[in-house]
């Protein structure tokens, strides 16, 4: 017998015994499963398969493979085979056919399996029949229906921002994906690696079998500094292999922040337009206001909402301007100081026709209380023109009418200001 080939218990020993689908107690493997693949990767349960060894066996000469699975012993049914063949030089792999299928297999055990869920194959390496396991290498597969493929899962970790405030909740999501089929039962454990530290348990999530999985904790009592975290998906079924997820890192220190200016509509824009000057704050879960600046000049101030703050204007003069944005964190200890963001050309062409009617609101303001607009008494909201008259010129119809009354009572504590635009709505009727 050559280095390159090994025989397969349940083909032909060297003694010429043959042991045909025989079911027997192997030995318990002595040392950790080493890799091996099922070629072809997918099939049906009549396909002839190959297995193929991520190595050969580091001593004895015979390999005796066994199933395990739905339907057949809990110690593993012997699968018939040839001889296996080194595909590459000495210590590369096996390719090793087998001269059963699954449905061979199935219609052999009392009663006949029916094939459903994963199966595992399992070579292992012996000296002599009965003798200790010397090597042994494993891999499996996984019927959906009438096909298999293979059993295996990915992992991942959703993204986690790079820089979060001390205190502030660090979400950790693990996403699972089955390779062929739907995701087995399990739990995911998540892992903390601080440099020059041994990993930390953050925490364990239970798995229901499914056609795809998450799992998440969330926590808000990382020390300052970076870290590294990854989760470990263990399945419940030993026919998959345990997964891990590349490393993700983040640091817990106050995050830096970030403004951009944007104009609704865009520049240019007519005068007397209804201008709305929106600010996007980053990080998007900053606190804080907007001041908001026209040149050297300010005009309004935003409180920022799900990262975002505006004002609205139209009263600006025709002319380019200069619009940008001063951020202002709420508690510097939760995000970096003050931002500001790059000024943005903003141009007002003149109007043609008449200029709109505009109205000036004045407002009594104490020093505590509260904000209220309403129509007074009586009003309705609807501005009555009366009757339209063509001009001199005869090409447009002119009226004049009256806002309905707006009451603005303002009475807050260390008041932030206020701006009221009051615009009517397109003409209706005939």
């Amino acid at each position: 017998m050559s280095r390159a080939t090994k025989t397969i218990i349940g083909g032909a020993l060297a003694a010429g015994l043959a042991l045909v689908g025989t079911t027997f107690m192997a030995p318990a493997a002595s040392a950790v499963d080493k890799a091996m693949t099922v070629n072809p990767a997918t099939g049906t349960k009549t396909t002839a398969l190959n297995l193929v060894t991520a190595g050969q066996c580091s001593s004895g000469d015979k390999i005796q493979v066994f199933v395990t699975g739905n339907g057949f012993p809990a110690n593993g049914y012997g699968m018939t085979g040839k001889d296996a063949v080194s595909s590459k030089i000495q210590g590369a792999n096996y390719n090793m056919p087998l001269l059963e299928s699954l449905n061979d297999a199935a219609a052999a055990q009392t009663p006949a399996a029916t094939l459903s869920g994963a199966y595992t194959f399992t070579a292992k390496c012996y000296q002599g029949l009965g003798s200790t396991v010397l090597d042994s290498f494993k891999t499996a597969i996984v019927f959906d229906g009438a096909n298999f493929g293979a059993a295996a899962v990915t992992a991942s970790l959703s993204a986690i921002p790079a820089q979060i405030a001390p205190g502030r909740a660090v979400n950790i999501t693990a996403n699972l994906a089955a390779v062929y089929g739907t995701v087995p039962a399990g739990s995911i454990e998540f892992f903390d690696i601080m440099p020059f530290q041994s990993e930390v348990s953050l925490g364990t999530a239970q798995v229901v079998a499914a056609g795809a999985a998450t799992a998440s904790i969330s926590k808000s009592d990382f020390a300052a500094g970076s870290h590294e975290v990854k989760a470990i998906f263990t399945p419940t079924n030993t026919a998959y292999a345990p997964v891990t997820t590349a490393v993700a890192n983040f640091e817990i220190a106050v995050p830096g922040t970030g403004v951009v200016l944007a104009t609704s509509p865009q520049s240019p824009a007519a005068q007397y337009s209804l201008v709305t000057v929106t600010a996007t704050v980053f990080p998007s879960d900053a606190v804080g206001t907007v001041d908001f600046f026209d040149g050297g000049s300010k005009i309004g101030t935003g409180v920022v909402r799900a990262g975002l703050a505006s004002i609205t204007k139209s009263d600006f003069s025709v002319q380019t301007h200069a619009l940008t944005a001063t951020f202002t964190p709420t508690n510097v200890n939760d995000f970096g100081a003050s931002s500001t963001a790059d000024p943005l050309a903003f141009e007002v062409t003149p109007r043609t026709g008449p200029a709109p009617a505009s109205q000036t609101l004045q407002a009594q303001v104490d020093a505590t209380g509260a904000l209220t607009i309403s129509l007074s008494p009586g009003e309705d909201g609807v501005v009555s023109f009366g009757t339209l008259a063509l001009n001199s010129t005869a090409d447009r119809l002119i009226a004049a009418g009256a806002m309905d009354t707006i009451s603005i009572s303002d009475t807050r504590f260390n008041n932030p200001g206020w701006e009221l635009t009051a615009q009517a709505t397109p003409f209706v009727g005939a």
